[in-house]
């Protein structure tokens, strides 16, 4: 990237055209790009998220130590959004008994609360294979004793976390964001008007299908899924969208 600034490249071609990008880095090397951002986001919306996994020094360290400091993406959340571009973080992945802790959860979504973002997204650790099963083994044996059986426990063969493992966590999340007053997911207001009709109306869609899912509304959050596969295609009924409580706002974004 300092060698053939191949971000900077692209971000030239999108402001050229006036568009839309999101760019996901762990690297505060994008301020660099800013006046290119600020275009961009005048024109229609860049948004930039930063990777965290924790924010703890000692244990960013040990997970990934190639990478910049938490502190470094902090600092740069905090300098974006003093630049009026919006800036969230995705929260991954959740190590279990390493990063899931209920102290570990709310130091980290505190942190990322004070730098400014805009809003958080999560996903937990994926472990799709036997060596990357031995990979994790190896990390976490850095970190702390751990026995093998947690981790047969809680994944079984299944590539992510039990189910009721991570509806329960989920839960946890939510509630520590709201009392933070910090959005999961990019709120609509970063995105109203920004993008095509269909695009944004799916994004809202599949954003609130999110909250009701972790709620325990299974019923919306599948109707709202649905909803927002068939708007994006440009196939959603009068009748289909009357179903969601989002109608209202639905029918102004799409006329």
């Amino acid at each position: 990237e300092a060698t053939y600034r191949l971000t900077r490249q692209l971000l030239g071609r999108m402001a050229e055209r006036g568009q839309p990008c999101l760019v996901l880095t762990k690297s505060q090397t994008v301020l660099e790009d800013l006046t290119l951002l600020e275009r961009i986001n005048a024109q229609s919306l860049a948004v930039v998220m930063f990777t965290v996994l924790t924010t703890d020094p000692y244990l960013s360290a040990m997970l990934e130590d190639k990478a910049p400091a938490p502190a470094l993406r902090l600092e740069a959340i905090a300098e974006l959004k003093r630049a009026g571009i919006p800036v969230g973080v995705a929260y991954l992945p959740i190590i279990p008994y390493v990063t899931d802790t209920d102290y570990m959860l709310s130091s980290t979504l505190r942190a990322i609360s004070e730098a400014g973002a805009d809003f958080v997204v999560w996903d937990y650790l994926n472990i799709p294979s036997e060596r990357h099963r031995a990979r994790i083994a190896e990390m976490i044996a850095r970190i702390g004793s751990y026995p093998p059986s947690y981790y047969r426990d809680l994944y079984g063969d299944r590539a992510l976390p039990d189910a009721a493992y991570r509806a329960e966590r989920d839960r946890e999340l939510l509630a520590r964001c709201d009392t933070l007053n910090l959005p999961v997911r990019a709120p609509h207001a970063l995105f109203a008007g920004k993008l095509r009709p269909q695009n944004e109306a799916a994004l809202l869609l599949k954003h609130t299908a999110f909250r009701d899912a972790v709620q325990g509304r299974v019923h919306m959050a599948r109707l709202n899924r649905d909803l927002a596969n068939r708007v994006y295609r440009g196939e959603a009924t009068e009748a289909q969208m009357r179903e969601s409580p989002l109608y209202p706002t639905l029918r102004d974004i799409l006329g």
